[in-house]
């Protein structure tokens, strides 16, 4: 065997290693946003029901310090 078939076959080894490694991450990458996927399907609901109880919290407070100009100023 030549060196030139040693070269030849040693680059074709790091070629399938290399087209193996960007499969492997690949299917890592897809495996990793599905469970951001997952994980914002999952925490969505909730932080959307915590951004409505904070908005009306801001509201009834607001309406109170305008019912009761006094509470603004401190003691």
């Amino acid at each position: 065997m030549s060196l030139l078939d040693k070269l030849n076959q040693k680059k074709g080894e790091r070629d399938e290693e290399l087209a193996r490694a960007r499969a492997e991450k690949a299917f890592a990458q897809q495996e990793l946003e599905e469970k951001i996927d997952r994980r914002d399907a999952l925490c969505l609901p909730v932080f959307e029901q915590l951004v409505t109880l904070v908005r009306e919290k801001q509201g009834f407070a607001e309406i109170y310090t305008d019912l009761a100009p006094d509470l603004r100023t401190p003691i």
